[in-house]
């Protein structure tokens, strides 16, 4: 226990001490108030030197002068401590000298040797230094100056940062904000976010080789990133690099919740404050649409000054706001590594072949244009055509999605059972986004039209019930979309969705949602099965285009099928009623008066009740087919 001289005050003083120094002291403490009790002091220290045999160098003359230094103190409890076991710390610079030199080592972007050479030329100058009125021993250094002794008062490793950098820069430094997925699901947080691929490719439609751009999605509890699209960062016509769009990205959303949907338990769409935005109004028409689930997270802003004479930086988001999906961003990185025309993570590690391999690759392109097609396919070139390389990134993204070996934060209840080896291993983030995946509900397709807008749309003419047209980022055959409950020949305004090319969005001239048109696939020749569904599927949109045909000659169908029924009757010999034979000379006086055009009421006339062979009978109505066969029975 804390011996009874420590003041309460002084606890966390005496706290603070080794452990063995603390139990020095307080047997130390029991054996000076022992001698304060005697009467003879001299005594008392030689049988107390003598009881404790030397221990600890515990003599007779040690003893005594610690006890009169101890009563001279006031009996203080700091006067038992050991200081060759415990020093005090260092007393001998001011506390506003070290400040002093803690500014001077920020003020300098780099390195602490200059700031200490620049503080001695201070000394030499006698120019005013705080704590040191007057230059005491000038010209000499005052005690405690050297360099390796003001190291020790260098100022802390996030002071230094934060003012040689900036607050962004210095985070790393500090404690920092720790998150976990556990207790999430899937579709609780979509992450967005651009990434630059590390290697060129070449473009033939511009005869151009550029860098991949990509916007993708990550689903955080499952880590599987399940959306992404990309296009090759190209030269505009005024010589400027296109970089991602604010459009593309609204693209990608669309995909997103139109293809895979929302939670019903609610969803964060968690993106950034540059590419990968979310405008406020578009956010309120997600709120608006999802009655509420859908919200927008976007980070903090980094950039501003750490103190008052300091200058703000540029602003930026917080990459840590959105770390998974950065993580996954250098993980595509390392697999993709092997793939040729590597740009290096940075202009340090940027290959020196590169040079050379850009300009032999754009003299290769230059010839391609030259030659004739056959001869054209036979060039090899050193850098991957951007559609095989979509070819590859799609088989490395799903390979990354069904990774096992992973150590994946909060991945606690997702394990498997492998029934031969009975061993126990992780789930991919596949196996837990596929089951994950079905309870979320897509958007309605007016709410992703109006996601889309008119804006980004292109004007398009139907042309034998279908929309058709090249895009040569997506496919080298032309694109067919379903059209027929369109208007023949009618021009409207289309969207093409890159991240989602099976599906056109159609507005009217004046910006009206019309119709989303599915799009038409050529099928194999040898796929049997597919064959019969395009053409069930061609024949039921035939059924479509027949029906209002249909019901517009619905009545010349009736006549035509009455007049067979009635030739069959005629050819069975069937008998003639009186007043058939009546109302068959009728109607062909009538034809014969005003023709057939205008006998035509009697046709669909119903007739009244008449006599039979056995008398008066009921009045019966007769069908319009009943009339029709009649006339052809008779007058034929």
């Amino acid at each position: 226990m804390n011996s009874p001289a420590i003041p309460q005050d002084d606890l966390a003083e005496f706290a603070s001490l080794p452990e063995a120094v603390k139990q020095e002291v307080r047997e130390m403490f029991e054996m000076m108030k022992a001698l304060r009790a005697k009467k003879n002091l001299q005594r008392a220290c030689r049988d107390l030197a003598a009881q404790t045999g030397g221990r600890r160098g515990w003599s007779f003359a040690r003893i005594r002068t610690r006890f009169y230094a101890w009563k001279k103190s006031n009996y203080d409890w700091r006067m038992l401590i050991n200081r060759a076991r415990a020093p005090e710390k260092a007393r001998s610079l001011p506390a506003e000298f070290i400040e002093f030199w803690k500014s001077l080592c920020e003020n300098n972007q780099r390195v602490s040797a200059a700031p200490w050479r620049e503080l001695c030329r201070m000394w030499e100058r006698r120019e005013p230094i705080p704590g040191y009125e007057g230059h005491p021993n000038w010209p000499r250094l005052p005690r405690g100056w050297s360099q390796g002794n003001l190291y020790r008062h260098l100022p802390r490793k996030f002071e230094l940062m934060v003012s040689r950098v900036g607050r962004s820069a210095a985070a790393a430094e500090r404690p920092l904000v720790y998150t976990t997925r556990r207790n999430l699901w899937v579709g609780s947080h979509y992450l967005f976010d651009d990434i630059w691929h590390d290697h060129f490719v070449n473009c033939f439609d511009t005869r151009r080789a550029g860098r991949p751009l990509e916007f993708h999605a990550l689903d955080l509890y499952s880590a599987c990133k399940f959306a992404w699209g990309m296009r090759v960062r190209a030269e505009t016509a005024d010589g400027k690099m296109e970089h991602l769009k604010e459009s593309e990205m609204r693209f990608l959303l669309a995909y997103v919740l139109g293809s895979f949907g929302y939670s019903p338990r609610g969803t964060i769409l968690v993106v950034e404050h540059g590419t990968a935005a979310i405008r406020e109004d578009l956010e309120q028409l997600l709120q608006t649409a999802s009655g509420g689930l859908i919200t927008v997270a976007r980070s903090g802003m980094d950039g501003a000054a750490a103190h008052a004479g300091q200058y703000a930086g540029r602003a930026k988001g917080n990459f840590r706001f959105k770390a998974a999906i950065e993580s996954i961003g250098n993980l595509i990185h390392n697999e993709m590594g092997a793939l040729p025309g590597q740009t290096g993570r940075n202009r340090d590690t940027r290959p020196e072949e590169l040079h050379g391999l850009l300009k032999h690759n754009d003299a290769l392109l230059c010839a391609l244009a030259q030659l004739p097609r056959e001869r054209a396919a036979l060039l090899q070139l050193p850098l991957l055509e951007f559609r095989q390389f979509l070819r590859i990134a799609d088989e490395i993204y799903a390979r990354i999605n069904a990774r096992t070996p992973h150590s994946l934060e909060g991945w606690d209840d997702h394990f498997i059972t492998c029934p031969r080896t009975m061993t126990i291993r992780r789930k991919s983030p596949s196996e837990v986004w596929e089951p994950g995946k079905c309870d979320l509900i897509p958007l309605r397709p007016e709410a992703i039209a109006l996601l889309l807008g008119p804006d980004l749309a292109i004007e398009r003419k139907t042309r034998k019930g279908m929309f058709e047209f090249h895009e040569s980022e997506l496919s080298a055959d032309p694109l067919r979309f379903e059209a027929h409950q369109l208007i023949e020949g009618e021009k409207y305004r289309t969207v093409l969705n890159p991240f989602q090319p099976d599906a056109l969005w159609v507005f009217d001239a004046r910006g009206r949602f019309v119709a989303q048109c599915p799009r038409l696939h050529a099928v194999c020749k040898s796929d049997v099965e597919a064959i019969h569904r395009a053409c069930g599927h061609a024949a039921k949109i035939e059924a479509e285009l027949l029906a209002p045909v249909r019901a517009r000659h619905i009545h010349e169908a009736r006549t035509k099928l009455d007049r067979h029924h009635n030739n069959a009757s005629v050819l069975r010999g069937d008998p003639v009623t009186p007043q058939e034979k009546a109302r068959a000379l009728e109607i062909r006086d009538r034809i014969r008066e005003v023709g057939a055009a205008a006998a035509e009421d009697l046709l669909t006339e119903t007739p009244q009740s008449a006599e039979t062979d056995q008398g008066i009978s009921d009045t019966t109505a007769t069908s319009e087919s009943e009339d029709e066969r009649l006339i052809d029975q008779i007058l034929t």
